[in-house]
């Protein structure tokens, strides 16, 4: 650019423009040299301005490149790489972008051994080279060392996979990344090394993951030092993540000592602390060893290093104790002696948090329960360290009384809201109160159509509606279970060869929307179920329809229908049941009284020679004919958590049925006393809300003749034994006394008086209630007669010979409850005279 100006004259600019395009200059003083410029070529002329300024600029950095050329490329087309390049052709040459070209190839993990060069040309300009070298493409990846169901697991691991480039970094990776997953999952001592292997023809990589998982590590034992007396350490192992035979985590003994101090603090040792944790790795001693039988379960040999046995050292100081407590609250509200009776510690309990957390809570649902919603309280403690005593102080803010609003419902989308509201123990206009609320709960599980497992657990939530501040609303959040269930299954038994069923089953049924508006005929949580089974024995027809809640009352029915094809005795029958139930519910629906008309039509034909000599003496056809019309009263009481799946409470119930008397006919009258009682004990429950329990069942049985002929039918007489809940120790029918006829056989005389008691462990074995269980059980019980044969006459005498008691243990596998099926193995401890002392059986619970 140059300038010219003279004293008075008009100064002017000549520009020359980078686009080499000549333009009069712009002048300040409003022209150009001699030419007068609108706003449009002045703005016009001031971009050439900046254009020129920019490329002199750039020419000043150094020689134009005049090709850019990448050497080694194989696959990959040349101007796949250039793409990513800032240096191009025709452009001047920046050396600092040499170095981010070279990053950017780096970064397509396809290249190794990348370079620059930059090569001078006669002409002035300069070509750029990068040489690379390119990895191959990976065609298969795969595992050595490790089964089919682990290698699956680690794949998901790794980012070299099928498609992409052999890149070392990433290898190295992928080795550290199946380190550290697998010593996740108790392998710490598991190595991982990799090979390739490359196609000569093809340059495709074969890539080996080579696994040595070592030994898997579990914990032999934990073991603490310096635990006060009367603390048991597997109470405290319950709550570690390093428990006894448990995969060892070395991240969490950090956690788990907390939770050890957490414990001892929880029992009333306040100032408790763990001042030292330490693990050792030891070798466990396996089976087949000979030393296993009478050496240790694993020994310090540093072979395998594949058991831990881990030492918590405990400081708990000293337990404290409650002084007295006191209550600061409103007068009017609660009295002070209503507040102490409900809080259940006394002077000089130990501070146990589980107690004190229990009597606090009571103590506020004192005034909960008078409409308090907002009731809070607070605790304030004074610790005397000399006397090792504390003073509590209880500060209670009452709030304001509510009564119930309006009962929502929420979570039903099948289930109709009345099911629900029914079973609500506290209704709107109410005082606020939380024991009602945790009888509804109760009483709503009950209904069997609900889940009460995380992660949505069933809930009653007070909702507090700032319009209406006398009023508190309740928002019942419920999760529906799975209620249909249609089965078909065949399967083979012992004791019955070949069973099949197909069935189905509507626990969430409702009669009146399938009768009035047949698309919603689900909802009213009614049961029906409709079965056809059969076996090489037996062929059973049925339905049943059980309305729990008649028109939303505490009255109960049932209706149902079954007829029976069976050869299992020594004789063919065929029998058809039909009986109807009705009854009413107390005590909160715990209690129920019902009274039950039944017709029973038998046909007895065909008796084989091993058949009771009654059976023989039919002398006709029409002798084989028989029939029952029986009243039966039942008394029970039910206080499960849940009716189709319980894992606690308990269920006793007594019935008496009178067959051919008070006005009724029957072939042969009878009466029968039963009387039956389960019971279900928690002892576990997982994450997942899977319990483990204990369940005990007891039943008793007992038949008396009432007819003239003083004689208890062959048909009405007990057949114990099969699957449960029958003696699992015995085939189907086949437990019971046992008398010569006539023919010189031996024939099943069949019972009069039946005792049968089980114990059963059930364990969720996938941590959930409705996944697959594992039972271990114990089968106790006997059949007896009372018939005396030098008499020939039934005997009233009601002594239990507990010595004639069959024991039988083993265990089995419950299948979800979607396909319901029960595997049992059972061994009899002291099997009878021709008793095969091993039973198995294959059996459909869930049917009729």
């Amino acid at each position: 650019m140059s300038r010219s100006f003279r004293p008075g004259s008009n100064p002017c600019v000549t520009m020359s423009c980078a686009c080499r395009t000549s333009f009069p200059a712009p002048c300040p003083y409003g022209g150009i040299a001699g030419v007068a410029l609108s706003p449009l070529r002045a703005l016009i002329l001031a971009s050439c301005l900046g254009c020129g300024g920019i490329v002199s600029a750039v020419e000043s950095d150094g020689p134009r490149v005049s090709e850019v050329v990448i050497e080694g490329v194989d696959r990959i087309h040349p101007d796949r790489v250039r793409a990513r390049l800032g240096t191009r052709a025709q452009q001047p040459l920046d050396r600092s972008t040499l170095a981010d070209d070279v990053r950017a190839i780096h970064s397509m993990r396809a290249f190794t051994g990348i370079r620059s060069d930059v090569q001078a040309l006669p002409d002035g300009t300069v070509r750029v080279v990068f040489s690379v070298q390119e990895l191959p493409y990976v065609g298969s990846v795969e595992f050595s060392g490790i089964g089919y169901f682990l290698t699956r697991s680690l794949r998901r691991d790794l980012r070299t996979r099928r498609g992409s480039h052999l890149d070392p970094l990433t290898l190295q990776r992928d080795r550290q990344r199946l380190r550290e997953t697998l010593r996740q999952r108790n392998y710490l001592h598991a190595e991982v090394t990799s090979s390739t292997r490359v196609d000569s023809e093809t340059g495709i990589a074969t890539v080996i993951f080579h696994v040595d998982t070592g030994h898997r590590v579990r914990v032999a034992r934990v073991q603490f030092e310096g635990l006060p007396s009367g603390v048991m350490p597997f109470f405290i192992q319950q709550n570690l993540a390093n428990r006894s035979r448990s995969p060892f985590d070395e991240d969490m003994l950090t956690w788990d000592a907390g939770a050890v101090a957490q414990y001892l603090s929880d029992q009333g040792y306040l100032d408790a602390q763990v001042t030292d944790v330490r693990h050792e790795f030891f070798d466990s001693v396996e089976s087949w060893e000979d030393r296993f039988r009478h050496g240790p379960n694993w020994v310090p040999e540093g072979k395998k290093n594949d058991r831990v046995v881990i030492t918590y050292f405990v400081d708990p100081g000293p337990r404290f104790y409650l002084k007295q407590v006191s209550f600061l609250h409103d007068p009017e509200i609660a009295s002070e002696s209503e507040l102490r009776e409900a809080f259940t510690m006394r002077d000089g309990d130990p501070m146990r948090r589980r107690d004190l957390d229990r009597a606090v809570e009571l103590a506020r649902r004192v005034i909960a329960n008078k409409g308090y919603a907002r009731a809070r309280v607070e605790q304030d403690r004074v610790v005397d360290e000399d006397s090792y005593e504390v003073d509590l102080t209880l500060r209670f803010e009452e709030g304001r009384p509510y009564r119930i609003g309006r009962i929502d419902p929420d979570g039903n989308r099948v289930t109709r809201d009345a099911v629900i509201r029914r079973a609500m123990a506290i209704t709107p206009g109410e005082l606020y109160n939380e024991d009602a609320m945790d009888r509804s709960r109760r009483q709503i599980m009950r209904a069997g159509v609900f889940r009460n497992e995380p992660p949505r657990p069933l809930s009653i939530d007070p909702i507090f509606d700032p319009e209406r501040p006398e009023e508190v609303d309740l928002r019942v959040r419920v999760n529906e279970d799975d209620t249909g269930r249609f089965v078909f299954n065949i399967g083979w038994s012992s004791a019955s060869g070949l069973i099949g069923q197909a069935s189905y089953e509507e626990r969430n049924f409702d009669f009146w929307g399938a009768l009035i508006e047949r698309r919603h005929w689900r909802g009213g949580a009614q049961t029906l179920n409709a079965n056809v089974s059969w076996s090489e024995d037996r062929t059973v027809v049925g339905a049943r329809f059980t309305n729990p809640r008649v028109f939303d009352s505490n009255y109960f029915l049932s209706l149902n229908f079954q007829r029976a094809d069976n050869t299992i005795l020594a004789w063919d029958e065929r029998k058809v049941d039909v009986s109807s139930r009705i009854g009413r519910y107390f005590l909160d629906f715990d209690l129920l009284f019902s009274a039950e008309y039944g017709y029973s039509d038998l046909k007895i034909d065909r008796p084989r020679s091993d058949a009771p000599q009654d059976v023989l003496d039919l002398a006709s056809p029409s002798a084989g004919n028989f029939h029952i019309n029986s009243v039966s009263f039942r008394q029970s009481y039910d206080v499960r958590n849940n009716p189709s799946l319980p894992t606690s409470g308990f269920r006793a119930s007594l019935e008496q049925t009178i067959a051919g008397d008070w006005g009724l006919s029957a072939s042969h009258p009878h009466l029968e006393l039963s009387g039956t009682f389960t019971g279900y004990i928690p002892l576990l429950e997982s994450d997942l809300g899977g319990v483990t329990f204990l369940e005990f069942r007891q039943r008793v049985n007992y038949l008396q003749p009432l007819g003239s002929d003083n004689y208890v039918p062959f048909y009405a007489r007990y057949f114990g034994g099969g699957p449960a809940p029958r003696h699992r120790g015995y085939q189907a029918r086949y437990q019971g006394p046992r008398r010569e006829n006539d023919e010189g056989r031996l024939a099943r005389f069949g019972g009069t008086r039946e005792w049968l008691s089980t114990l059963e462990l059930s364990v969720p074995l996938q941590g959930t209630n409705r996944g697959i269980r594992a039972v271990a059980f114990t089968d106790v019980g006997q059949i007896w007669d009372d018939f005396d044969e030098d008499d020939q006459r039934w005997l009233t005498d009601l002594t239990v010979p507990f010595s004639d008691f069959s024991v039988a243990v083993g265990g089995g596998i419950r299948m979800p409850a979607f396909l319901p099926i029960a595997l049992d193995l059972a061994y009899v401890l002291n099997p009878e005279t021709g008793q095969s002392s091993r039973q198995f059986h294959f059996s459909i619970f869930g049917g009729f």
